[in-house]
């Protein structure tokens, strides 16, 4: 008896699909669009350029590292009265506020006194000082200060680092609250609340400085 064997193609025996070749494809793409690949190669050529022209004057020294910040403009505007002295100006960020200005006569109370702990301190020798550290204590701020703040710099940190060292001392050294300059409960919070605001500081060695001098 005869058996007849039927054969089915197996999966070695089906025809392949030709293979593509990626890089051939890509290869005629670029042989047919040169004009396409010209542009390319110069928007290429031109982002680097613009770029490298960017990258020239860059280096760490033009990154401001400010310690003493400003405000973002989004919180200020959510809450203003939280960010703004009241009473007393610090610093040089609301140095121009003309509703702050009532509080220039008592830096300089403040400064006198500074200066009769020591009887060789004059306001001289106090400027020679703090020149010294005058552009350290730059670097602490935004930039972007106004031309008369900046020329008039070490001045303001004598008063005002006057006014801070000398009202600390005296309302935490002096009993006899009749020899404050700033009498009143109501000024000697207000003065409080402005000193701890982001806005209204001064460098803390800047401090440190004046108070060694005394």
């Amino acid at each position: 008896m005869t058996h007849s064997t039927e054969m089915t193609p197996t999966d070695d025996q089906r025809p392949l699909i030709p293979q593509i070749n990626n890089d051939k494809i890509d290869e005629e793409r670029k042989e047919d669009h040169p004009e396409t690949n010209v542009l390319l190669l110069q928007t290429k050529s031109s982002t680097n350029q613009i770029f490298n022209e960017r990258f020239k004057h860059l280096d760490a020294t033009c990154i401001n590292f400010a310690t003493i910040f400003k405000v973002n403009e989004g919180l200020r505007k959510s809450n203003p009265d939280a960010y703004t002295p009241m009473l007393i100006s610090i610093g040089p960020y609301h140095k121009n506020n003309p509703q702050l200005g009532s509080m220039e006569k008592y830096k300089l109370l403040y400064l006198q006194r500074f200066l009769k702990r020591k009887n060789e301190l004059d306001v001289e020798s106090c400027i020679t000082e703090i020149d010294k550290l005058k552009y350290e204590a730059l670097k602490c701020y935004d930039d972007n200060l106004d031309n008369d703040i900046v020329d008039k710099f070490s001045e303001m940190l004598l008063l005002d680092g006057c006014f801070v060292v000398e009202f600390i001392r005296e309302y935490w050294e002096d009993e006899d609250k009749e020899n404050n300059i700033i009498k009143l409960e109501w000024m000697e919070y207000q003065v409080c609340r402005d000193m701890v605001l982001l806005e209204n500081q001064l460098p803390f060695f800047v401090l440190v400085r004046l108070y060694d001098m005394t």
